[in-house]
């Protein structure tokens, strides 16, 4: 029977036998570094990782590189020469550590900022098909909306009881228009956030460039959108025929006069009022009647009061507020609206209108200037400054206009 070569134990019928030493062992003693094993001072590799030597920060590793390393490049096969300088070159272990800690944070911040430049959506699917569909319809409208609002005082002649069948078109389709753009926008947005972030971020650069270029020329931009936005006729685009419905409600008024007010329709006459516009003499019919001239100037021209005395303010809302003259001015007031859809050539017809009224010489000489109401200037078709200001005040308020009166004290104008 066997026994260790190391303690002397039997070791039995199958002994540990080393493969460095060629020696027979015991269980215990069989690993190398427990019989001391000869086999590793024989230069064996295994001595090399079991005592592994330790390097100190003074001491120096030397980068060794092989010789004769081959490398492929365009199908030849050339043997690198490697000085002997970068062969035997020494780096200090400090500076070898902070390089490649270097080296590896610069490749990170690399890779972030490409991963983030370059990130898009994985599961991204365009529509491609619906978005041309959805063009194709925004298109169709627009171009229909403008052939109805360039023909809109036409078409609004047609009326089905008191709905116009212009404004009404228009506002229809001007409602798919909005409808159908915000569904395009709804694309866009999701074409937008599958771009990547440099995509992104150079449209929001772009978008704010143009906002302040925009607003650098706001004269050449903004301007005429405000022009346009207030030429705009609204009361054109309301779907309900006010004036059918006003008249129905001056013909019931009228109805509830006694017979005292029903005097108001004595004497009607044509006049004819003249005015300039495109270069062009033109006019407006308008049916007067002298039994409501008659009764304006029946009025009392003084204010009453008890503490505070009226001013000019008060006379001149007194003037404008009568409502007998302003149910017979109502058709004056919608002729001119029918002249024109926009709101600064309506203006314009107003004042060229007033100012073709002519003057009262012969209240001027005699002195006798009451204060007319703005319906006895268009009777009479005369008046002075004040009363012709006062019928224009009239006119623009009712084209929706704010007016201001101007009093001159020592000029008495």
């Amino acid at each position: 029977m066997a026994v260790c070569d190391k303690c002397g134990k039997e070791t039995g019928w199958l002994p540990f036998n080393c493969k460095y030493c060629k020696n027979n062992f015991c269980s215990d003693c069989r690993l190398p570094e427990n019989h001391n094993c000869q086999g590793l001072k024989n230069g064996n590799i295994f001595e090399n990782l079991v005592q592994k030597p330790q390097l100190k920060k003074t001491e120096s590793i030397k980068l060794l590189t092989p010789h004769n390393k081959k490398h492929k490049k365009s199908g030849n096969y050339k043997k690198e020469k490697i000085s002997e300088n970068k062969k035997d070159s020494d780096i200090p272990i400090e500076k070898l550590t902070y390089f490649y800690k270097m080296k590896s944070l610069s490749k990170t911040i690399d890779s972030k900022i490409k991963r983030w430049v370059f990130m898009m959506h994985r599961n991204r699917y365009i529509d491609v098909h619906n978005i041309l569909i959805t063009f194709f319809w925004l298109v169709l409208l627009l171009f229909s909306s403008s052939i109805i609002y360039s023909n809109l005082e036409k078409l609004n002649e047609i009326t089905i009881v008191f709905l116009r069948v212009g404004s009404l078109l228009y506002l229809l389709t001007t409602f798919y228009v909005v409808k159908t753009g915000m569904r395009l926008i709804k694309h866009f947005k999701y074409i937008f956030r599958y771009q990547g972030n440099w995509v992104k971020y150079s449209i929001m650069i772009l978008f704010f460039l143009l906002i302040l270029n925009a607003y650098g020329t706001k004269e050449t931009f903004f301007d005429p959108l405000l022009e346009k936005y207030n030429d705009i006729d609204f009361e054109l685009l309301t779907p309900f025929n006010l004036t059918a419905i006003f008249d129905g409600a001056s013909s019931t008024q009228y109805s509830l006069f006694n017979a005292e007010k029903m005097d108001l329709y004595q004497d009607p006459k044509e006049r004819k009022l003249f005015y300039f516009f495109d270069n062009k003499r033109q006019y407006i019919n308008l049916t007067v009647y002298g039994g409501l001239n008659d009764y304006l100037k029946s009025l009392p021209r003084e204010i009453s009061y008890t503490y505070t005395p009226p001013t000019d303010k008060d006379f001149i809302l007194r003037d404008l507020n009568n409502e007998k003259q302003r149910i017979f001015l109502e058709s004056f007031i919608r002729q001119i609206k029918e002249k024109t859809s926009k709101n600064n050539n309506r203006a314009r017809i107003a004042i060229s209108l007033v100012q073709n009224i002519p003057y009262d010489f012969d209240g001027l000489n005699t002195g006798i200037i009451n204060g007319k109401y703005p319906y006895e200037v268009i009777y009479t078709n005369k008046g002075v400054c004040s009363e012709k200001s006062e019928l224009l005040v009239y006119i623009l308020k009712d084209l929706g206009y704010g007016t201001v009166i101007f009093r001159f004290d020592v000029e008495n104008h």
